[in-house]
């Protein structure tokens, strides 16, 4: 029998007494064996560290930060000292079902050119679940979505370690928030994201964690962060837009952030949108336009657009940038999910 890769299962640690335990047995009853289960304490000052202790499976290894050095600091630990083949990430809060590592190994093991992968999860929180499946899930679709918005939930990835080592691969530091964002924009410049289309993950919301406390902070700050993302990549990928041109791109695919949306705004986002399909070299035209599309729907979401604008926007802009015959087809088929963003 073949040995089984090594796996570092990555969990950094903050203050999640009341959700370490389930976390830490999902991992550690994984049918996949051959696993180190490294945490990372960020300064906790709750019971976790306990927690963690009380375990006698030598599997685990626990780091502890020299107080609360935030996530990207403590992300960059976990890259640090992970010895696996593969890393899995697993925030302190989330679950993995029984077979996850064992498919993702599987995967990777067989397509040596895919350099993460992800999956569907069940997303919990409230007294309800949903299933969240994936749009994209093909490298080629991820890598033009990563442009847009982030997608990819960072509890379901499985890394090949020698794609970080090779190209030095770290979390930003400056950011506080979206570090996963900008740590997959970065990885998709160099390497292949694809997503597993099977639930493998049972992803928490709703109580206080690092991600909701980040969230809290100001959005404004949120966003000056997340469009530096959008930004490089748009740069990287030559599309030769100009500071106005992002600053459009940006607050449209940053919901609920335009308050005046005329005439001219909407003019202004379909010549941005249109010039990204014209100046495009590096990504499939077709797969390029048809990501865009359920961006733009996404993009329409945002609560200060009334129906009108939302369906001018939506007609004019496909019938531009489409052929006729696809502009027919297109409107049947998105209409009913545009009525659902509304």
């Amino acid at each position: 029998m073949q040995q089984q890769p090594l796996v570092t299962v990555f969990i950094p640690m903050y203050n999640a007494e009341a959700h370490i335990r389930k976390t830490l047995d999902s991992i550690l009853n994984q049918t996949y064996t051959n696993l180190e289960v490294l945490i990372v304490d960020d300064g906790s000052s709750d019971r976790s560290v306990e927690i963690v202790g009380n375990y006698t499976d030598d599997r685990i290894r626990l780091i502890r930060n020299d107080g609360n050095k935030g996530i990207p600091f403590t992300r960059n630990v976990g890259l640090t000292h992970a010895k696996g083949k593969y890393l899995a990430i697993m925030d302190a809060d989330d679950e993995s079902f029984p077979e996850r590592i064992d498919k993702q190994v599987a995967y990777m093991e067989i397509r040596p050119d895919i350099d993460v992968t992800g999956s569907y999860y069940e997303k919990t929180g409230g007294g309800s679940s949903h299933t969240v499946k994936a749009e994209h899930i093909l490298w080629q679709e991820i890598r033009i979505q990563v442009l847009f918005s982030n997608r990819f939930c960072n509890s379901t990835a499985l890394i090949r370690m020698d794609t970080v080592k090779e190209h030095g691969l770290t979390y930003n530091e400056d950011y506080y928030i979206a570090q996963d964002y900008e740590f997959w924009a970065q990885l998709s410049k160099v390497g292949r994201i694809e997503i597993l289309p099977e639930v493998l993950v049972e992803y928490h919301t709703g109580h206080s964690n690092v991600t909701n406390y980040s969230l809290s902070k100001k959005m404004h700050e949120r966003k000056t962060l997340i469009d530096g993302i959008h930004r490089d990549l748009l740069d990287h990928y030559g599309f030769g837009l100009t500071k106005e041109e992002v600053d459009v791109f940006n607050n449209f695919f940053f919901l609920n952030v335009v308050t005046v949306f005329d005439e001219a705004y909407v003019s202004r986002i379909k010549a941005v949108l249109k010039k990204l399909l014209d100046t495009n070299e590096v990504f499939d035209r077709e797969r390029f336009e048809a990501v865009m599309r359920t961006n733009v729907l996404k993009g329409m979401s945002n609560s200060k657009i009334s129906l009108q604008q939302k369906l001018g926007l939506f007609f004019d802009l496909f019938r531009e940038i489409s052929s006729e015959e696809m502009f027919h087809v297109l409107s049947r088929h998105y209409y009913k999910k545009l009525k659902a963003f509304l």
